[in-house]
């Protein structure tokens, strides 16, 4: 999809003037659409994964198989 003036309304939260290629330390968030619960639930405060979550818990933490510069937490 294109970028539309007229529908997308985002700000960017990057800092102007910052070199984002260069070695530092990042926070992504990854959101699902409508916010659904697709990798699991809380439960008492605690994240249980479902089927779903474990794969997605699994080709995150091997990120760094493919990208040695990396160092994703969990």
């Amino acid at each position: 999809m294109k970028y539309n003036p007229e529908k997308h309304h985002r700000k960017s939260i990057r800092l102007k003037n910052y070199d984002y290629s260069k070695p530092g330390i990042y926070f992504v968030t990854i959101c699902t659409k409508n916010r659904e619960f697709l990798f699991g639930e809380i439960v008492n405060g605690v994240t249980v994964l479902n089927e779903a979550g474990k794969i997605a818990q699994q080709c995150w933490l091997e990120i760094p198989e493919h990208f040695p510069n990396t160092f994703p937490l969990w």
